[in-house]
């Protein structure tokens, strides 16, 4: 199979996308990746909820047709959902969700972060819990189907027990329930992002979870911004700290782009995917100008369309995108689910 040319469809378009006939809640929604997936793959999102402001001011300006939940998850009830919704327990489609991940991932403290409070986005809370806040809502639901995604982290070294632990709650909730391990740049996105995938279907339906296969083809940084040699708005936010710049310069020296002494620190190849998107300005860097991508690659890199609204500063904007769950990849997450033959 040849790849064809790498192009996220456009708001307007994926506004014209026709509704397949089932929706979704979604939780945990960010600036709304997920979301947008969901949206190109033709489900419509009903309810969606998300507590950090900067977050949500991008999902409104993006999501306008989904009502917006702005409280904590902890303080969200069953009957809100379906008040709001309008729909009866068992009735909806999909739950999707996406709880904070960061003290499971690699890159970050992982146990030593355990049960701990933190700042983050302008709100403090604890969040290694919040997973069972999904679980929480899930079992009132009790949806046809649902999606929920986390970190790599999840299925390492000493977080595997709290794997183990959630994996039996979401099937306590009355489901099958499987996780795979799937990398974004095997489902259309040029970003080398893997994540843990969570699929589940009430028992009552027997059927089984069933995941994307992997594209017989990965796009590239080249393909995402200079396959057509585009000029990106470049502006003051992209500049380096002479640190970064130092950084980026040691960090071409080596055959493998890697900073010698600061592992986290790399410039990424034009011809592989992208090295994983965060909310760490180190991930920020360009592969061959000493400066951090413009908000314009990093859509293209996230899978985002060119026209999606970002709102704060560039750090705000750049960490929304690494915090998403790149759309494209939930799009074929979705596609992959195949309701109609559960009917």
């Amino acid at each position: 199979m040849s790849k064809p040319p790498y192009r996220v469809p456009l708001m307007s378009e994926i506004e014209a996308i026709p509704h397949n006939g089932f929706n979704v809640v979604s939780t945990f929604s960010g600036c709304g990746g997920s979301c947008l997936g969901y949206r190109i793959a033709g489900f419509k999102v009903l309810w969606a909820n998300e507590v950090f402001p900067i977050s949500q001011q991008s999902y409104k300006t993006n999501h306008s047709s989904s009502i917006l939940d702005l409280r904590d998850i902890r303080n969200v009830a069953v009957e809100d959902i379906l008040q709001a919704t309008g729909l009866e327990q068992g009735e909806l489609d999909l739950f999707d969700g996406s709880p904070p991940c960061t003290e499971f991932s690699t890159a970050g403290k992982r146990e030593k972060a355990w049960g701990k409070t933190k700042e983050h986005s302008g709100i403090t809370q604890r969040v290694d819990d919040l997973f069972f806040e999904y679980v929480r809502l899930l079992d009132g639901l009790q949806p046809k189907t649902f999606v929920a995604e986390n970190v790599s982290g999840l299925v390492k070294g000493t977080a595997k027990g709290y794997f183990k632990i959630i994996l039996q709650a979401l099937k306590d909730c009355g489901y099958r329930v499987e996780a795979q391990l799937l990398d974004a740049s095997w489902l259309g996105v040029p970003q080398a992002r893997q994540r843990v995938i969570f699929v589940g279907v009430r028992n009552d339906l027997n059927k089984s979870p069933v995941f994307p296969k992997p594209l017989p083809y990965q796009y590239t940084l080249h393909d995402a911004i200079r396959v057509n040699n585009e000029r990106f708005r470049i502006d003051e936010d992209t500049r380096l700290s002479p640190f970064y710049v130092k950084i980026w310069h040691e960090c071409q020296a080596t055959s493998n782009k890697q900073h010698p002494k600061y592992f986290n620190y790399r410039t990424p190849f034009l011809g592989k995917p992208s090295p994983t998107i965060t909310t760490h300005e180190a991930t920020w860097l360009h592969p061959d100008k000493p400066r951090n991508f413009a908000i314009d690659e990093l859509k293209r890199i996230c899978a985002f369309p060119d026209d999606f609204i970002l709102v704060g500063s560039y750090a705000e904007q750049a960490g929304r995108l690494g915090n998403s769950v790149p759309p494209v990849m939930m799009y074929h997450i979705a596609s992959a689910i195949g309701y109609r033959d559960w009917e």
